[in-house]
C-alpha cells in the first residue's frame, strides 16, 4: 500500500500549502487517494507520470541553479 508520503507523520493541526498560480484548488483525504491509487490502474499510472514529470523538473532546477549565473536564472523564470 502507498502512504500518503515516505516516512509521513500524522500532525493534525499542522496544514502546509504551497500556491503557485492563481485559482482554485481541491483537498481530499490522503486514505481516498491511496484507495484509489492502488484499487484503480490508471489513476496509479497517471500519479507516478505526475510524480516523474515533478522529480524531473526539479533536478533541472537545482541544476540550473548551481550552473547557471543569477541573470540567466532570472530569465529562465521571467521568460515562458
Amino acid at each position: 500500500p502507498l502512504r500518503a508520503q515516505p516516512g509521513h507523520v500524522k500532525h493534525p493541526h499542522r496544514r502546509d500549502t504551497v500556491v503557485q498560480t492563481a485559482g482554485g484548488g481541491f483537498r481530499m483525504k490522503s486514505e481516498f487517494m491511496q484507495h484509489e491509487f492502488n484499487l484503480v490502474p490508471p489513476v496509479m499510472h497517471l500519479m507516478l507520470r505526475f510524480i516523474q514529470a515533478l522529480i524531473t523538473q526539479m533536478a533541472q532546477t537545482a541544476v540550473c541553479n548551481r550552473h547557471h549565473s543569477l541573470d540567466q536564472q532570472l530569465c529562465r523564470w521571467l521568460l515562458p
